[in-house]
């Protein structure tokens, strides 16, 4: 399955400039969009892949769903966990995150997710769904996964 929406989509060039921080729906975006990353790669494309299989292995419907910036944030941070720079080196360094955001342990995915799912599933959804951009998996990685074999 290939997914595509180019409404705006840009060229990539080296180094990567600044780009916009509101270029997919709220519900998709990855974090570090909406913590102000200025700078970001690839793996922003990631984020929504993940968020649509949880949707796919939700029945159609969405496990985060925020209506604002902020409120998108505290859904996932309530799912995934509040980060740290510990967590995700220099988080706190991104515009967005001087706000104060509850510590978050965070549920879980599959807490999250009504629907029985495969561990495989699981994980495979925790891989694409990473908070720290940097540890998310990339597209080939993904697909050599053993969860897409069966």
């Amino acid at each position: 399955m290939k997914l595509a929406d180019f409404g705006l989509s840009r060229t990539i060039t080296l180094p990567i400039r600044n780009l916009t921080l509101e270029c997919c729906t709220l519900w998709y975006r990855p974090p570090e969009m909406l913590l102000g990353s200025k700078e970001y790669s690839i793996n922003i494309d990631i984020w929504p892949i993940g968020c649509i299989f949880a949707e796919l292995l939700n029945q159609g419907q969405s496990i985060f769903r925020g209506d604002c910036c902020y409120g998108q944030l505290i859904e996932i941070f309530k799912v995934l966990g509040t980060p740290s720079n510990e967590t995700w080196d220099k988080v706190s360094h991104l515009d967005n995150f001087s706000f104060k955001f509850p510590k978050f342990v965070g549920m879980g995915l599959k807490k999250a997710i009504d629907q029985a799912v495969s561990p495989e599933g699981i994980e495979m959804l925790n891989r694409l769904l990473e908070l720290n951009p940097f540890e998310r998996i990339s597209c080939k990685n993904a697909l050599k996964d053993e969860y897409f074999s069966y």
